[in-house]
């Protein structure tokens, strides 16, 4: 252990300086202090892990990991430090250290619900479920009313009624009268677990209640979105020049599509292969997007962004993002971005990458509109703003659906198409194909992907951690008289659920 360590003024200074910034949302310009507290005190824990939290904010992975590195080489003994230290290992999907870094932080405050629940996420990301509950649930025993860690238990495990928190979820819902973030845990915890026991029709009646209730607080217009994907069909109406071949590694696996339809499995499959590394749900792309575009805001899609993509130069997008994504590998050749929404990206992505592999993921559109609906996504996230209402969600399908099409007619053969109700019922044909459109050698483990040990920081984390089975194919007609309002929007659309 190390000495008593004499506090810099200087330093301290410095620390406090970027300390206010962090907290008034400026990131960038912390950076430059708290660089200036480590220059001045390169021994202290605090400003290097404090240092990593900022760049993280800032979207300078490499940097923050290193920082972060720093950090728990001065083997900081105060709590906040090393929980501080496991968020920023946690973004960059170094879950198996962040956990490790977290379990730590408890050890050193045991009393701390917040550091319990980050440890809990963390063991539930690398599949261990038993310690996650542990977590959780010590967690809640300290701190009641975080809410946010019953909704993290209820999706745990599947539920049944000789064994589940719907009566006491209940009545925390009736009593209720805190943040409409809280409401929200709450009600999906709920009718996640009601779902579980078969009572979908209360399932999907709390489901409304909640959702209204968001939606009266955070207005949305379909019409916005629809504008943003008018102008993609617009720029992108024919393919620009794409960058040139250089075959630089790691080589990209993009797996796309709507949210809950299958991506996860989709990704597990491919990573399962030894050549393969998971990157989890990366956000280079949106974020160079705003970047390059000459937008410095929040790594959202607006229409400023897309009108700002003729100019973008396609050569050092890809530079850029291959040099981040790289930051993320463990030397593979090959590495899976499985963030969903980069569908709407696909045009520069082809242009960028020339020799990325894009999959989409398409699933039954009933289907995918009702796990949408009933998945809570990060709140206040805009790239969800359309999940908290049924028929949004499947004006938003008919969007997607739009635009991929598109991208296949302007990007003929570059775009493979997975089925998520042909993966699972012919698995091994399925896969066989999706492997060798990547350009991979056949490995018998792509089959077994449910003992694949990488971490998954997604919704699915404990279904993909099992073998392939056929319980939510067609899960919609559990709900197809709720539904009926989604089935009219798709007839009138020429779309007929099955």
């Amino acid at each position: 252990m190390r000495g008593i360590h004499v506090i810099n003024t200087s330093a301290e200074a410095h620390f406090r300086s970027g300390i206010e910034k962090l907290d008034s949302g400026r990131p960038r310009d912390a950076i430059e202090d708290l660089l200036a507290a480590t220059r001045a005190d390169s021994e202290n824990a605090k400003y290097f892990a404090q240092l990593s939290r900022a760049l993280t904010m800032a979207g300078r992975v490499a940097e923050a990991l290193e920082a972060a590195q720093q950090a728990l080489a001065l083997n900081p003994q105060d709590a906040l430090s090393l929980d501080t230290i496991g968020v920023v290992f946690s973004h960059a999907t170094r879950h198996e250290l962040a956990a490790q870094t977290f379990s730590i932080a408890v050890k050193r405050n045991p009393d701390n619900a917040d550091f319990l629940n980050n440890l809990g996420t963390s063991l539930k990301f690398t599949g261990d479920f038993a310690g996650a509950r542990t977590a959780f649930e010590a967690a809640l025993k300290l701190n009641p009313k975080l809410h946010k860690v019953r909704f993290a238990l209820a999706n745990l495990e599947r539920q049944s009624d000789a064994n589940n928190h719907i009566q006491e979820l209940q009545q925390h819902l009736r009593k209720f009268s805190g943040d409409i973030h809280d409401r929200m845990y709450l009600g999906y915890a709920l009718a996640k677990e009601l779902d579980d026991c078969g009572n979908y029709s209360a399932a999907f009646a709390t489901l409304t209640e909640v959702n209204g209730a968001w939606r009266e607080q955070h207005s949305y217009d379909s019409a916005d979105d629809a504008a943003i994907f008018d102008a993609l069909l617009e720029i992108f109406s024919a393919p620009m020049p794409a960058a040139e071949r250089k075959n630089a590694a790691p080589q990209p696996i993009f797996v796309v599509g709507l949210p809950r339809t299958g991506t996860t499995l989709t990704e597990r499959i491919i990573s399962s292969h030894s050549d393969v590394f998971s990157a989890g749900e990366l956000t280079h792309i949106p974020r160079l997007a705003r970047l390059m575009g000459g937008y410095k805001g929040p790594a959202t899609l607006d229409l400023q962004t897309v009108r700002a993509m003729p100019s973008i130069n396609t050569k050092e997008f890809g530079r850029h993002y291959l040099a981040a994504a790289a930051t993320y590998t463990d030397g593979s050749p090959y590495l899976v971005d499985k963030w969903p929404h980069n569908f709407l990206y696909t045009g520069l992505i082809l242009q960028a990458l020339p020799d990325a592999k894009v999959i989409c993921v398409r699933r039954n559109p009933m289907d995918s509109c009702l796990s949408n609906f009933r998945q809570l996504f990060a709140l206040g996230n805009p790239f969800y703003d359309y999940s908290y209402e049924l028929l949004d969600c499947g004006r938003y399908y008919l969007m997607f659906d739009r635009l991929m099409q598109h991208w296949d007619g302007i990007f003929p053969g570059r775009i493979h198409t997975v089925h998520y109700e042909d993966l699972v019922l012919d698995q091994e044909t399925q896969s066989r194909i999706l492997i060798d459109y990547c350009g991979l050698e056949w490995q018998d483990a792509c089959l077994n992907f449910e003992r694949n040990a990488s971490p998954v920081a997604t919704a699915s984390s404990a279904q993909v951690r099992q073998p392939l089975y056929i319980n939510a194919l067609t899960r919609w007609k559990n709900y197809a008289a709720q539904l009926e309002p989604l089935a009219e929007l798709f007839h009138k659309n020429g779309l007929t659920p099955a």
